[in-house]
């Protein structure tokens, strides 16, 4: 893909500026293709739940965030995609079971109105605030960032069989978890399982300078 060549109606791999105020938004798309109805796409590696849960919201985010930039920027598109290549598909399983996806690629389309745009540009501006605010703050004054920005899903917890390794059933919170338990009349103990930050250990360029990342995440990690 990366040696793939541009035709005469596409933009690949191209580096766009939008300025807020004093500031910069930048952002890189894949290819954007303006042949037909004008469409950028966007090419990832991801898990095959991904598809099967349809769990969107943060490639939604990110191509509405490159439309409204290619909107600014004199190229209106109302549509995007995200074209996944899944990592962990199963041909064994993509016979067998009807929800499972076909093929081991998939194109997730994304289509936006002006409404869409709207919103994602007071979303933009409420960020760069929230970033104009936090640089006078020192470190330890720095708000602890939330559970979706360090791709925590957040404790579970499992109801455990003494002498069991595996959980009979793992829900969101320990009230869930008591309640199946007793209305099951199953399970000897609940075993909390802690949520992986999972940005703050593998993504995060600025862990190194984090309070928090010294003090509960790279620990753990260790």
């Amino acid at each position: 893909m990366e040696k793939y060549s541009e035709g005469e109606t596409q933009l690949k791999e191209e580096r766009i500026k939008v300025a807020f105020g004093d500031r910069i938004l930048s952002g890189q798309f894949d290819l954007y293709d303006e042949a037909g109805e004008p469409i950028i796409s966007d090419y990832k590696t991801a898990s095959t739940w991904k598809i099967i849960h349809q769990n969107y919201e943060d490639w939604h985010k990110q191509l509405l965030i490159y439309s409204y930039m290619m909107k600014e920027c004199g190229f209106p598109v109302y549509k995007a995609q995200s074209v996944p290549l899944l990592k962990d598909h199963s041909k064994r399983k993509a016979k067998r079971e009807k929800s499972y996806p076909r093929l081991p690629v998939k194109k997730v389309l994304f289509e936006f109105t002006n409404k869409d745009f709207a919103n994602i540009e007071e979303w933009l501006w409420g960020r760069f605030k929230e970033i104009e605010i936090a640089e006078k703050l020192s470190d330890d004054e720095l708000p602890l960032c939330t559970y979706e920005e360090r791709f925590n899903k957040g404790d579970k917890y499992a109801v455990m069989k003494e002498g069991r390794k595996t959980a009979l059933r793992v829900l969101d919170s320990k009230e869930e978890a008591e309640k199946w338990s007793e209305k099951n009349g199953k399970g000897d103990y609940i075993e909390v399982r802690k949520g992986e930050d999972v940005k703050c250990i593998d993504y995060c360029f600025a862990n190194q300078f984090c309070n928090y990342y010294h003090e509960y995440v790279k620990e753990d990690d260790n």
